[in-house]
């Protein structure tokens, strides 16, 4: 279900399909692999199987959709950015250095003319 809703590719249509199942068909041969040589009971397997699909159901259903981009509802105007905002507007204070700073240069710049 992540993959599906998150990758986006145009040029292959079977990607995707290609990609769950090879991530599916991985976890069911691990499960078949811990059983046969004895690491785990095989109730132990089925209950991570029923509990990862539970996760995985879980952030599919309610999580994946809030890292979705805007594609889906263009009719919502966007916000504009707030970084680019400032909060308050401060007046504006010339340093002592700016100002002399200006004089010299004016100053340097009628010597050359």
């Amino acid at each position: 279900m992540y993959i599906t809703s998150t990758i986006k590719t145009k040029s292959s249509r079977l990607a995707k399909p290609v990609l769950c199942l090879g991530t599916l068909c991985t976890a069911f041969l691990t499960g078949l692999n811990r059983v046969s040589e004895y690491r785990n009971h095989c109730s132990d397997v089925i209950a991570g199987f029923i509990l990862g699909t539970a996760v995985a159901l879980f952030l599919g259903m309610c999580v994946v959709h809030n890292f979705k981009g805007t594609q889906g509802s263009p009719s919502k105007p966007k916000p504009e950015d707030p970084r680019g905002v400032p909060l308050m507007a401060f007046p504006r204070i010339e340093s002592p250095l700016e100002t002399l700073s200006a004089q010299n240069h004016s100053a340097s710049m009628t010597e050359v003319t």
